[in-house]
């Protein structure tokens, strides 16, 4: 039996231990007024350093994945050859 571990960035994980137990991390949304990315910390497309910098002048709404992203997440993994 093979078992994954799934969660969406929100879990805030060091990008080693995300690495070291092959886990599933699915994106987010960070949306801000002049422009929507990918997640952001370790396993996204906008720092955590810029996200903060952004933040103090304009607050940045979140978007949870959507089901149609979760889904193509778990068909990658049950595709995936068992190690």
């Amino acid at each position: 039996m093979t078992i994954a571990i799934v969660t969406d960035d929100t879990c805030d994980l060091p990008k080693e231990y995300i690495e070291k137990f092959n886990l599933t991390i699915i994106p987010t949304k960070v949306i801000f007024p002049d422009k929507v990315f990918s997640s952001c910390g370790v396993t996204g497309e906008l720092s955590l350093d810029e996200y903060y910098t952004r933040a103090e002048s304009e607050l940045p709404t979140t978007s949870t994945p959507s089901p149609g992203l979760i889904h193509k997440f778990l068909r990658q993994l049950y595709k995936k050859p068992i190690l």
